[in-house]
Protein backbone atom coordinates (compact mmCIF):
# COMPACT_ATOMS: atom_id res chain seq x y z
CA UNK A 1 0.00 0.00 0.00
CA UNK A 2 1.63 3.26 -1.16
CA UNK A 3 1.68 6.73 0.34
CA UNK A 4 1.27 5.57 3.92
CA UNK A 5 1.18 7.83 6.90
CA UNK A 6 4.37 7.86 8.92
CA UNK A 7 2.95 8.46 12.38
CA UNK A 8 4.51 9.09 15.71
CA UNK A 9 3.87 5.88 17.62
CA UNK A 10 3.82 4.99 21.29
CA UNK A 11 5.93 1.90 20.75
CA UNK A 12 5.19 0.01 23.88
CA UNK A 13 3.62 -3.29 24.71
CA UNK A 14 2.89 -5.42 27.67
CA UNK A 15 4.51 -8.80 27.30
CA UNK A 16 3.98 -11.73 29.62
CA UNK A 17 5.95 -14.88 29.65
CA UNK A 18 3.72 -17.61 28.38
CA UNK A 19 4.31 -21.06 29.68
CA UNK A 20 7.86 -21.29 30.52
CA UNK A 21 8.13 -19.03 27.65
CA UNK A 22 7.46 -15.44 27.11
CA UNK A 23 5.33 -14.88 24.07
CA UNK A 24 7.20 -12.15 22.30
CA UNK A 25 4.39 -10.35 20.56
CA UNK A 26 5.02 -7.40 18.29
CA UNK A 27 7.76 -5.85 20.32
CA UNK A 28 7.90 -2.78 18.13
CA UNK A 29 4.22 -2.10 17.85
CA UNK A 30 2.51 -1.49 21.13
CA UNK A 31 1.67 1.43 23.38
CA UNK A 32 1.88 1.13 27.09
CA UNK A 33 -1.68 -0.01 27.70
CA UNK A 34 -4.11 -1.83 25.47
CA UNK A 35 -6.56 1.04 24.89
CA UNK A 36 -10.32 0.80 25.17
CA UNK A 37 -12.30 0.04 22.00
CA UNK A 38 -13.72 2.91 20.02
CA UNK A 39 -16.70 4.86 21.29
CA UNK A 40 -18.09 4.95 17.74
CA UNK A 41 -20.02 1.76 16.94
CA UNK A 42 -19.15 0.52 13.45
CA UNK A 43 -19.95 -2.68 11.56
CA UNK A 44 -17.44 -5.51 11.29
CA UNK A 45 -13.94 -4.05 10.89
CA UNK A 46 -12.44 -4.37 7.42
CA UNK A 47 -8.86 -4.78 8.58
CA UNK A 48 -7.17 -8.18 8.72
CA UNK A 49 -5.60 -9.04 12.07
CA UNK A 50 -3.82 -12.40 11.82
CA UNK A 51 -1.02 -12.87 14.36
CA UNK A 52 0.45 -16.30 15.04
CA UNK A 53 2.24 -17.09 18.27
CA UNK A 54 4.34 -19.99 19.50
CA UNK A 55 6.38 -20.61 22.60
CA UNK A 56 8.90 -23.21 23.78
CA UNK A 57 11.08 -24.11 26.73
CA UNK A 58 14.40 -25.29 25.36
CA UNK A 59 15.14 -27.55 28.35
CA UNK A 60 11.87 -28.74 29.93
CA UNK A 61 13.51 -30.41 32.95
CA UNK A 62 11.55 -29.60 36.12
CA UNK A 63 13.32 -27.16 38.41
CA UNK A 64 16.11 -26.43 35.93
CA UNK A 65 17.16 -23.09 34.47
CA UNK A 66 16.10 -23.00 30.85
CA UNK A 67 16.10 -20.65 27.90
CA UNK A 68 12.64 -19.43 27.00
CA UNK A 69 11.87 -18.79 23.35
CA UNK A 70 8.85 -16.94 22.05
CA UNK A 71 7.97 -16.30 18.42
CA UNK A 72 5.47 -13.96 16.82
CA UNK A 73 4.61 -13.38 13.19
CA UNK A 74 2.23 -11.16 11.25
CA UNK A 75 1.71 -12.08 7.58
CA UNK A 76 1.65 -9.53 4.77
CA UNK A 77 -1.60 -7.60 4.78
CA UNK A 78 -2.22 -7.95 8.51
CA UNK A 79 -2.59 -4.93 10.72
CA UNK A 80 -0.30 -5.04 13.74
CA UNK A 81 -1.11 -5.17 17.43
CA UNK A 82 -1.30 -1.92 19.34
CA UNK A 83 -1.57 -3.54 22.76
CA UNK A 84 -1.02 -6.91 24.41
CA UNK A 85 -0.69 -8.45 27.87
CA UNK A 86 0.94 -11.75 28.80
CA UNK A 87 1.81 -13.30 32.11
CA UNK A 88 4.14 -15.95 33.46
CA UNK A 89 2.13 -17.93 35.97
CA UNK A 90 3.21 -18.92 39.43
CA UNK A 91 5.64 -21.83 39.31
CA UNK A 92 8.46 -20.24 37.36
CA UNK A 93 11.25 -18.55 39.27
CA UNK A 94 12.37 -15.27 37.73
CA UNK A 95 15.50 -13.60 39.07
CA UNK A 96 15.29 -10.08 40.45
CA UNK A 97 17.72 -7.32 39.47
CA UNK A 98 19.91 -7.82 42.53
CA UNK A 99 20.40 -11.51 41.72
CA UNK A 100 21.97 -11.01 38.26
CA UNK A 101 25.09 -9.01 37.37
CA UNK A 102 24.31 -5.71 35.65
CA UNK A 103 25.67 -5.85 32.11
CA UNK A 104 25.47 -9.62 31.78
CA UNK A 105 23.71 -11.02 28.72
CA UNK A 106 20.21 -12.24 29.60
CA UNK A 107 18.60 -12.66 26.18
CA UNK A 108 18.43 -11.75 22.52
CA UNK A 109 16.03 -10.83 19.73
CA UNK A 110 16.40 -12.16 16.19
CA UNK A 111 14.19 -12.15 13.09
CA UNK A 112 12.96 -9.43 10.78
CA UNK A 113 10.49 -6.58 10.64
CA UNK A 114 9.14 -4.40 7.84
CA UNK A 115 9.21 -0.63 8.21
CA UNK A 116 7.55 2.27 6.47
CA UNK A 117 10.81 4.17 6.27
CA UNK A 118 10.97 7.22 4.01
CA UNK A 119 13.85 8.90 2.25
CA UNK A 120 13.59 12.27 4.04
CA UNK A 121 14.13 14.56 1.06
CA UNK A 122 10.98 15.80 -0.72
CA UNK A 123 9.89 15.28 -3.38
CA UNK A 124 11.63 11.90 -3.07
CA UNK A 125 9.92 10.80 0.13
CA UNK A 126 8.33 7.40 -0.37
CA UNK A 127 6.07 5.61 2.05
CA UNK A 128 5.32 2.05 1.10
CA UNK A 129 6.35 -0.49 3.76
CA UNK A 130 9.19 -1.71 1.60
CA UNK A 131 12.19 -1.59 3.97
CA UNK A 132 13.20 -4.65 5.99
CA UNK A 133 15.09 -4.64 9.27
CA UNK A 134 16.91 -7.91 9.89
CA UNK A 135 17.97 -8.83 13.39
CA UNK A 136 20.55 -11.46 12.47
CA UNK A 137 23.40 -12.68 14.66
CA UNK A 138 26.23 -12.17 15.18
CA UNK A 139 26.16 -8.44 14.41
CA UNK A 140 22.62 -7.15 13.95
CA UNK A 141 20.56 -9.01 16.53
CA UNK A 142 19.48 -7.21 19.69
CA UNK A 143 21.37 -8.35 22.77
CA UNK A 144 19.47 -7.91 26.04
CA UNK A 145 21.64 -6.83 28.98
CA UNK A 146 20.72 -6.98 32.65
CA UNK A 147 20.17 -3.34 33.70
CA UNK A 148 19.68 -1.47 36.95
CA UNK A 149 16.26 -0.79 38.43
CA UNK A 150 17.68 1.88 40.77
CA UNK A 151 16.00 5.18 39.90
CA UNK A 152 18.46 7.32 41.87
CA UNK A 153 20.70 7.92 38.84
CA UNK A 154 18.98 8.58 35.52
CA UNK A 155 19.83 9.09 31.86
CA UNK A 156 17.85 10.77 29.07
CA UNK A 157 16.23 8.76 26.32
CA UNK A 158 16.92 11.55 23.80
CA UNK A 159 20.04 13.10 22.30
CA UNK A 160 20.71 15.89 24.81
CA UNK A 161 24.35 16.38 23.77
CA UNK A 162 23.33 16.63 20.10
CA UNK A 163 25.91 14.16 18.82
CA UNK A 164 23.47 12.04 16.84
CA UNK A 165 23.00 9.31 19.46
CA UNK A 166 20.39 8.95 22.21
CA UNK A 167 22.11 9.33 25.57
CA UNK A 168 20.95 5.89 26.74
CA UNK A 169 23.04 4.05 24.14
CA UNK A 170 26.23 6.04 24.74
CA UNK A 171 28.94 4.82 27.11
CA UNK A 172 29.80 8.09 28.84
CA UNK A 173 29.36 7.89 32.58
CA UNK A 174 30.71 5.57 33.73
CA UNK A 175 32.75 4.53 30.67
CA UNK A 176 32.83 0.78 31.22
CA UNK A 177 31.85 -0.89 27.96
CA UNK A 178 28.14 -0.70 28.75
CA UNK A 179 25.46 1.65 27.40
CA UNK A 180 24.49 4.25 29.99
CA UNK A 181 20.97 2.80 29.74
CA UNK A 182 22.33 -0.22 31.62
CA UNK A 183 24.12 1.62 34.43
CA UNK A 184 21.47 4.31 34.81
CA UNK A 185 17.68 4.32 34.80
CA UNK A 186 16.10 5.94 31.72
CA UNK A 187 14.28 8.97 33.11
CA UNK A 188 11.18 8.58 30.93
CA UNK A 189 10.39 5.17 32.44
CA UNK A 190 9.29 6.88 35.65
CA UNK A 191 6.64 8.66 33.59
CA UNK A 192 5.37 5.86 31.37
CA UNK A 193 5.74 3.03 33.90
CA UNK A 194 6.07 4.46 37.42
CA UNK A 195 6.88 2.38 40.43
CA UNK A 196 9.51 -0.07 41.59
CA UNK A 197 10.07 -3.05 39.34
CA UNK A 198 11.60 -6.47 39.78
CA UNK A 199 14.06 -6.42 36.89
CA UNK A 200 14.96 -4.56 33.70
CA UNK A 201 16.82 -5.50 30.53
CA UNK A 202 18.25 -3.11 27.94
CA UNK A 203 19.05 -3.67 24.26
CA UNK A 204 19.66 -1.59 21.14
CA UNK A 205 20.53 -1.78 17.46
CA UNK A 206 20.89 0.47 14.44
CA UNK A 207 17.69 -0.27 12.55
CA UNK A 208 18.05 -0.50 8.77
CA UNK A 209 21.45 1.13 9.05
CA UNK A 210 19.95 4.58 9.71
CA UNK A 211 17.98 4.64 12.95
CA UNK A 212 18.97 4.03 16.54
CA UNK A 213 16.41 1.73 18.08
CA UNK A 214 16.61 0.73 21.73
CA UNK A 215 14.28 -1.00 24.11
CA UNK A 216 13.72 -1.48 27.82
CA UNK A 217 12.23 -4.73 29.07
CA UNK A 218 10.52 -4.26 32.45
CA UNK A 219 9.71 -7.29 34.62
CA UNK A 220 6.94 -6.84 37.18
CA UNK A 221 6.06 -9.38 39.88
CA UNK A 222 2.30 -9.30 40.24
CA UNK A 223 2.38 -11.55 43.31
CA UNK A 224 5.13 -13.21 45.28
CA UNK A 225 6.36 -16.15 43.22
CA UNK A 226 4.41 -15.09 40.16
CA UNK A 227 2.64 -14.37 37.97
CA UNK A 228 5.13 -12.03 36.31
CA UNK A 229 4.32 -9.45 33.69
CA UNK A 230 6.78 -8.03 31.19
CA UNK A 231 6.45 -4.65 29.53
CA UNK A 232 8.68 -3.69 26.61
CA UNK A 233 9.10 -0.02 25.78
CA UNK A 234 10.77 0.93 22.50
CA UNK A 235 12.67 4.22 22.42
CA UNK A 236 11.29 7.15 24.45
CA UNK A 237 7.50 7.29 23.93
CA UNK A 238 7.26 10.63 25.75
CA UNK A 239 9.29 12.49 23.10
CA UNK A 240 9.00 13.06 19.38
CA UNK A 241 11.00 10.44 17.47
CA UNK A 242 14.58 11.45 16.75
CA UNK A 243 15.24 8.56 14.38
CA UNK A 244 13.86 7.89 10.94
CA UNK A 245 12.36 4.48 11.63
CA UNK A 246 9.17 4.99 13.64
CA UNK A 247 6.48 3.08 11.79
CA UNK A 248 6.32 -0.69 11.50
CA UNK A 249 4.17 -2.90 9.32
CA UNK A 250 3.65 -6.49 8.23
CA UNK A 251 5.17 -8.89 7.48
CA UNK A 252 7.23 -9.28 10.62
CA UNK A 253 8.63 -12.29 12.40
CA UNK A 254 10.67 -11.63 15.57
CA UNK A 255 11.77 -14.24 18.08
CA UNK A 256 12.88 -13.37 21.59
CA UNK A 257 14.95 -15.70 23.75
CA UNK A 258 15.36 -15.11 27.48
CA UNK A 259 18.29 -17.08 28.82
CA UNK A 260 17.81 -19.49 31.69
CA UNK A 261 21.32 -18.62 32.90
CA UNK A 262 22.93 -15.21 32.41
CA UNK A 263 26.05 -15.04 30.24
CA UNK A 264 29.28 -13.07 30.29
CA UNK A 265 29.36 -9.83 28.31
CA UNK A 266 32.50 -9.79 26.11
CA UNK A 267 32.35 -5.98 25.75
CA UNK A 268 33.37 -5.36 29.35
CA UNK A 269 36.52 -6.17 31.25
CA UNK A 270 34.53 -7.72 34.05
CA UNK A 271 33.37 -11.31 34.34
CA UNK A 272 29.60 -11.48 34.56
CA UNK A 273 26.98 -14.15 34.23
CA UNK A 274 26.40 -17.61 35.60
CA UNK A 275 23.29 -16.72 37.59
CA UNK A 276 19.95 -18.48 37.12
CA UNK A 277 17.53 -16.04 35.49
CA UNK A 278 14.53 -18.19 34.45
CA UNK A 279 13.93 -21.49 36.23
CA UNK A 280 11.24 -24.02 35.31
CA UNK A 281 8.54 -25.07 37.78
CA UNK A 282 9.58 -27.91 40.05
CA UNK A 283 6.37 -29.82 39.39
CA UNK A 284 6.08 -31.70 36.08
CA UNK A 285 2.96 -31.00 34.09
CA UNK A 286 1.30 -29.14 31.27
CA UNK A 287 1.33 -25.37 31.54
CA UNK A 288 -0.92 -23.42 29.20
CA UNK A 289 -0.41 -19.72 28.88
CA UNK A 290 -2.54 -17.11 27.21
CA UNK A 291 -1.96 -13.84 25.46
CA UNK A 292 -4.52 -11.16 24.71
CA UNK A 293 -3.85 -8.79 21.79
CA UNK A 294 -5.73 -5.77 20.47
CA UNK A 295 -5.15 -4.48 16.94
CA UNK A 296 -4.48 -0.99 15.65
CA UNK A 297 -7.43 1.38 15.20
CA UNK A 298 -9.11 2.36 11.94
CA UNK A 299 -11.35 5.42 12.37
CA UNK A 300 -13.01 5.22 8.94
CA UNK A 301 -13.17 1.39 8.86
CA UNK A 302 -11.54 1.17 5.42
CA UNK A 303 -8.92 -1.45 6.27
CA UNK A 304 -6.05 1.06 6.57
CA UNK A 305 -5.26 1.69 10.22
CA UNK A 306 -5.00 5.30 11.38
CA UNK A 307 -1.22 5.31 11.41
CA UNK A 308 -1.06 4.35 7.73
CA UNK A 309 -4.18 6.04 6.42
CA UNK A 310 -3.65 9.08 4.16
CA UNK A 311 -7.32 10.01 4.79
CA UNK A 312 -7.97 8.75 8.34
CA UNK A 313 -11.57 10.02 8.49
CA UNK A 314 -12.58 9.33 4.86
CA UNK A 315 -12.89 5.70 3.68
CA UNK A 316 -10.34 5.08 0.90
CA UNK A 317 -9.14 1.51 1.01
CA UNK A 318 -7.02 2.00 -2.14
CA UNK A 319 -5.18 4.99 -0.62
CA UNK A 320 -5.04 6.70 -4.05
CA UNK A 321 -2.87 9.83 -4.04
CA UNK A 322 -2.47 11.24 -7.55
CA UNK A 323 -0.09 14.07 -6.65
CA UNK A 324 1.92 11.95 -4.17
CA UNK A 325 1.87 14.48 -1.37
CA UNK A 326 0.65 11.93 1.21
CA UNK A 327 -2.86 13.34 1.30
CA UNK A 328 -5.26 10.84 -0.28
CA UNK A 329 -7.42 11.94 -3.20
CA UNK A 330 -10.52 11.21 -1.12
CA UNK A 331 -9.73 14.04 1.31
CA UNK A 332 -7.46 16.28 -0.78
CA UNK A 333 -8.40 19.90 -0.15
CA UNK A 334 -6.62 21.46 -3.11
CA UNK A 335 -4.99 20.40 -6.36
CA UNK A 336 -1.52 21.55 -5.38
CA UNK A 337 1.22 19.12 -4.38
CA UNK A 338 1.94 20.29 -0.82
CA UNK A 339 4.06 18.15 1.45
CA UNK A 340 3.18 20.14 4.60
CA UNK A 341 -0.42 21.24 4.13
CA UNK A 342 -0.87 22.82 7.55
CA UNK A 343 2.57 24.45 7.56
CA UNK A 344 3.55 23.19 11.00
CA UNK A 345 6.98 21.92 9.98
CA UNK A 346 5.99 18.27 9.76
CA UNK A 347 5.41 16.70 6.37
CA UNK A 348 1.99 15.16 5.82
CA UNK A 349 3.40 11.66 5.94
CA UNK A 350 4.77 12.24 9.45
CA UNK A 351 1.93 14.44 10.71
CA UNK A 352 -0.85 12.96 12.87
CA UNK A 353 -3.02 16.01 11.98
CA UNK A 354 -2.57 16.76 8.29
CA UNK A 355 -4.91 19.75 8.20
CA UNK A 356 -4.35 21.21 11.70
CA UNK A 357 -1.00 22.65 12.80
CA UNK A 358 0.19 20.72 15.84
CA UNK A 359 3.97 20.57 16.03
CA UNK A 360 6.46 22.30 18.31
CA UNK A 361 7.32 24.59 15.41
CA UNK A 362 4.05 26.50 15.76
CA UNK A 363 2.85 25.71 19.24
CA UNK A 364 3.12 23.53 22.35
CA UNK A 365 0.96 20.64 21.11
CA UNK A 366 3.83 18.76 19.47
CA UNK A 367 1.87 15.85 18.01
CA UNK A 368 0.14 15.02 21.31
CA UNK A 369 -2.06 11.91 21.08
CA UNK A 370 -3.61 11.21 24.48
CA UNK A 371 -5.57 8.10 23.48
CA UNK A 372 -2.79 6.49 21.39
CA UNK A 373 -4.98 6.08 18.29
CA UNK A 374 -2.52 7.79 15.89
CA UNK A 375 -4.84 10.78 15.49
CA UNK A 376 -3.43 13.90 17.13
CA UNK A 377 -5.41 15.62 19.85
CA UNK A 378 -5.61 18.77 17.74
CA UNK A 379 -7.82 17.05 15.16
CA UNK A 380 -9.21 14.14 17.18
CA UNK A 381 -13.00 14.33 17.70
CA UNK A 382 -12.62 11.92 20.65
CA UNK A 383 -9.43 12.79 22.47
CA UNK A 384 -9.89 10.34 25.32
CA UNK A 385 -11.38 7.40 23.38
CA UNK A 386 -9.53 5.73 20.48
CA UNK A 387 -11.21 6.29 17.13
CA UNK A 388 -12.07 3.30 15.02
CA UNK A 389 -12.88 -0.39 15.21
CA UNK A 390 -10.27 -2.97 16.07
CA UNK A 391 -9.85 -6.71 16.68
CA UNK A 392 -9.04 -8.79 19.73
CA UNK A 393 -7.19 -12.09 19.75
CA UNK A 394 -6.67 -14.60 22.53
CA UNK A 395 -3.65 -16.84 21.91
CA UNK A 396 -2.65 -19.93 23.86
CA UNK A 397 0.23 -22.40 23.70
CA UNK A 398 0.56 -25.33 26.12
CA UNK A 399 4.09 -26.23 27.18
CA UNK A 400 5.16 -29.44 28.89
CA UNK A 401 7.55 -29.47 31.84
CA UNK A 402 8.89 -32.95 32.49
CA UNK A 403 6.64 -34.27 29.73
CA UNK A 404 5.90 -33.77 26.05
CA UNK A 405 4.08 -30.64 24.93
CA UNK A 406 0.36 -31.43 24.98
CA UNK A 407 -0.48 -29.50 21.82
CA UNK A 408 0.29 -26.63 19.50
CA UNK A 409 -0.39 -22.90 19.71
CA UNK A 410 -3.67 -21.34 18.68
CA UNK A 411 -5.20 -17.89 18.37
CA UNK A 412 -8.93 -17.30 18.43
CA UNK A 413 -11.07 -14.20 18.01
CA UNK A 414 -11.86 -12.37 21.18
CA UNK A 415 -14.61 -9.80 21.49
CA UNK A 416 -14.40 -7.46 18.51
CA UNK A 417 -14.32 -3.81 19.27
CA UNK A 418 -16.26 -1.63 17.65
CA UNK A 419 -18.43 -1.34 20.70
CA UNK A 420 -19.87 1.64 22.51
CA UNK A 421 -18.46 0.32 25.79
CA UNK A 422 -15.15 -1.34 26.65
CA UNK A 423 -14.61 -4.99 25.78
CA UNK A 424 -16.86 -6.88 28.23
CA UNK A 425 -14.73 -10.03 28.42
CA UNK A 426 -14.07 -10.91 32.08
CA UNK A 427 -12.28 -14.26 32.02
CA UNK A 428 -11.92 -14.64 35.79
CA UNK A 429 -15.35 -13.19 36.63
CA UNK A 430 -14.08 -10.74 39.24
CA UNK A 431 -15.99 -7.74 37.87
CA UNK A 432 -13.02 -6.19 36.03
CA UNK A 433 -12.75 -6.82 32.30
CA UNK A 434 -9.62 -8.47 30.95
CA UNK A 435 -8.75 -5.20 29.25
CA UNK A 436 -8.99 -3.23 32.49
CA UNK A 437 -6.81 -5.77 34.26
CA UNK A 438 -4.20 -5.59 31.47
CA UNK A 439 -3.93 -1.84 31.95
CA UNK A 440 -1.62 0.11 34.23
CA UNK A 441 -4.24 2.23 36.03
CA UNK A 442 -4.69 0.39 39.31
CA UNK A 443 -7.75 2.47 40.22
CA UNK A 444 -9.48 1.06 37.12
CA UNK A 445 -8.54 -2.54 37.85
CA UNK A 446 -5.10 -2.41 36.21
CA UNK A 447 -1.92 -4.30 37.11
CA UNK A 448 -3.99 -7.34 38.02
CA UNK A 449 -4.11 -10.90 36.77
CA UNK A 450 -7.05 -11.43 34.41
CA UNK A 451 -6.98 -15.13 35.36
CA UNK A 452 -7.20 -14.51 39.13
CA UNK A 453 -10.77 -13.91 40.43
CA UNK A 454 -9.57 -12.84 43.90
CA UNK A 455 -7.56 -9.71 43.16
CA UNK A 456 -10.49 -7.23 43.00
CA UNK A 457 -12.06 -6.97 46.47
CA UNK A 458 -15.61 -6.13 45.34
CA UNK A 459 -18.06 -8.10 47.49
CA UNK A 460 -21.40 -6.24 47.70
CA UNK A 461 -23.52 -3.78 45.76
CA UNK A 462 -26.13 -1.36 47.01
CA UNK A 463 -28.68 -2.77 49.43
CA UNK A 464 -26.62 -5.93 49.91
CA UNK A 465 -27.02 -6.94 46.28
CA UNK A 466 -24.40 -8.50 44.00
CA UNK A 467 -20.99 -6.82 43.49
CA UNK A 468 -21.25 -3.50 41.62
CA UNK A 469 -17.71 -3.13 40.21
CA UNK A 470 -16.62 -0.47 42.68
CA UNK A 471 -14.98 -0.91 46.07
CA UNK A 472 -16.74 1.48 48.42
CA UNK A 473 -17.21 2.10 52.15
CA UNK A 474 -20.84 1.21 52.89
CA UNK A 475 -20.93 -2.04 50.95
CA UNK A 476 -17.49 -3.56 50.59
CA UNK A 477 -15.38 -2.25 53.47
CA UNK A 478 -18.26 -2.44 55.94
CA UNK A 479 -19.29 -5.83 54.54
CA UNK A 480 -15.86 -7.32 55.22
CA UNK A 481 -15.69 -5.77 58.69
CA UNK A 482 -19.13 -7.20 59.58
CA UNK A 483 -17.91 -10.64 58.51
CA UNK A 484 -14.74 -10.39 60.59
CA UNK A 485 -14.05 -13.94 61.79
CA UNK A 486 -10.37 -14.56 62.49
CA UNK A 487 -11.19 -18.02 63.85
CA UNK A 488 -13.12 -19.05 60.77
CA UNK A 489 -16.46 -19.38 62.55
CA UNK A 490 -19.69 -17.38 62.13
CA UNK A 491 -20.22 -14.94 60.53
CA UNK A 492 -17.63 -16.40 58.12
CA UNK A 493 -18.63 -16.21 54.44
CA UNK A 494 -16.16 -17.26 51.75
CA UNK A 495 -17.26 -14.38 49.51
CA UNK A 496 -15.70 -11.92 51.97
CA UNK A 497 -12.45 -13.84 52.35
CA UNK A 498 -9.12 -13.50 50.56
CA UNK A 499 -5.81 -15.22 51.10
CA UNK A 500 -2.60 -13.42 52.09
CA UNK A 501 -1.55 -10.39 50.06
CA UNK A 502 1.83 -11.87 49.17
CA UNK A 503 2.91 -9.29 46.61
CA UNK A 504 3.88 -5.64 46.93
CA UNK A 505 0.42 -4.34 46.02
CA UNK A 506 -2.92 -4.54 47.88
CA UNK A 507 -4.50 -6.47 45.00
CA UNK A 508 -1.87 -9.26 45.07
CA UNK A 509 -4.34 -11.52 46.89
CA UNK A 510 -4.91 -15.23 46.70
CA UNK A 511 -7.83 -17.61 47.15
CA UNK A 512 -9.82 -17.63 50.43
CA UNK A 513 -7.80 -19.03 53.33
CA UNK A 514 -10.69 -19.86 55.68
CA UNK A 515 -10.47 -16.82 57.94
CA UNK A 516 -11.55 -13.19 57.55
CA UNK A 517 -8.94 -11.29 59.50
CA UNK A 518 -7.44 -7.84 59.91
CA UNK A 519 -4.11 -8.00 58.02
CA UNK A 520 -5.36 -9.78 54.90
CA UNK A 521 -9.02 -8.96 54.50
CA UNK A 522 -9.94 -5.76 56.32
CA UNK A 523 -6.68 -4.04 55.43
CA UNK A 524 -6.83 -5.50 51.92
CA UNK A 525 -10.27 -4.13 51.11
CA UNK A 526 -9.43 -0.74 52.68
CA UNK A 527 -6.31 -0.38 50.53
CA UNK A 528 -8.40 -1.06 47.42
CA UNK A 529 -10.96 1.58 48.42
CA UNK A 530 -12.14 3.55 45.39
CA UNK A 531 -10.92 1.09 42.78
CA UNK A 532 -13.55 1.09 40.08
CA UNK A 533 -14.18 -1.32 37.19
CA UNK A 534 -17.50 0.12 36.03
Amino acid sequence: MDNRKHRRRRLVFALGLIAATPLFLGFLCFPLVAPAPSGDPTPVPNAVFAPTVSASVLSPTPGAPSDIEAHLSFPSGSTLAIGAAFDVPAGWTVAADASVDDGSVVGQIVGFMTVDDPVPFPPFTFFGCTSTINFDPPDDHIVLLEATTNTASTVSGTDTDINGLPDVIEDVSPANGLPDGVDKYPAFLSTVLPGTHMARYFGYTEAAGVSDLYLNVIVMELASGGPYRIVIIVNDPTSRPESATNRFCAPQSPTMTLFGTSQDNPDTGATEGGQAAYTNPAAPGSYTFSAALVSEFDADNDGASNGFDNCPFTPNAGQADADEDYIGDACEQDSIQNYDWDGDGLENGYDNCIFVANSATLGPDNQADADYDDIGDACDPNQTVPDGPNYYKICTDPVGIGQADPGGPACADGVKGPTATPDPTDTDGDGCTDQQEMGLDETKGGLRDYLNPHDFYDVLGGGGGPPDQIIDLPNDILGVILHFSPGGGPPYDTNFDRGPSTGPNPWNMTAPDGVIDLPNDILGVILQFGHDCR
